[in-house]
């Protein structure tokens, strides 16, 4: 049976602490979430692993294994199926995109102090490289990510935000984040050849 960590076991400085653990294991997570300019809400739980990511919540699930990105549709029984390429990401709608991703894409600029549903938390405030991640494909539209804040209540981390250069901003709550061994790219991967005849594929590679 694998060996499950708390993020409490994180040491002095938390976000140096998750980077290594995001790192090492393979990572899972419980999420809510809000988008402030469409006032869109959801949850579901994440997974994590060498920039590997998925997410189920209801209805809709996302796979990423590096190089191809599936995004299955349930209600309407569709999977498309996209190249990843290396300028974009599902930042904005995705905490296990940014946990993948965050020590290769973004650069700590502060730390602060300040509440977090309802909890006095440390700010880690972080900005994009600019030469790794400039705009991103959302909803339709390219927009840029001006921010990202993390915000860890003792060394657990509860939640993130995320600011597009445009004004919109995603917010997560995070929970029962744990650790565990690898499992490699398997997990983060979507086999339509299962899937029943009724559902429509869309393979774009």
């Amino acid at each position: 049976m694998a060996l499950l960590l708390p993020a409490s076991a994180f040491a002095d400085d938390p976000l140096e602490a998750l980077a290594s653990k995001v790192k090492n294991n393979h990572v899972s997570f419980s999420y809510s979430f809000n988008i402030s300019s469409n006032s869109f809400t959801g949850s579901g739980h994440g997974q994590v692993e060498d920039g590997y990511y998925k997410i189920v919540s209801k209805g809709m699930s996302l796979y990423c294994d590096g190089k191809s990105r599936w995004t299955v549709d349930e209600s309407a029984k569709e999977v498309v199926v996209e190249p990843v390429e290396s300028n974009s990401s599902d930042f904005l709608t995705c905490p296990a995109a940014l946990l993948a991703d965050f020590d290769t894409y973004f650069s700590r600029v502060s730390n602060a102090s300040g509440r977090f549903d309802g909890k006095t938390v440390k700010i880690v405030t972080m900005t994009p490289k600019a030469h790794l991640l400039s705009k991103v494909p959302i909803f339709g539209k390219t927009v840029t990510i001006s921010k990202v804040q993390l915000y860890f209540h003792g060394n657990d981390l509860v939640g993130m935000l995320i600011r597009s250069g445009e004004g919109s901003e995603a917010a997560f709550k995070i929970s029962g984040l744990t650790f565990s061994a690898k499992k490699g790219a398997s997990p983060f991967r979507f086999n339509t050849s299962s899937l029943p005849s009724d559902w429509v594929v869309t393979d774009l590679r």
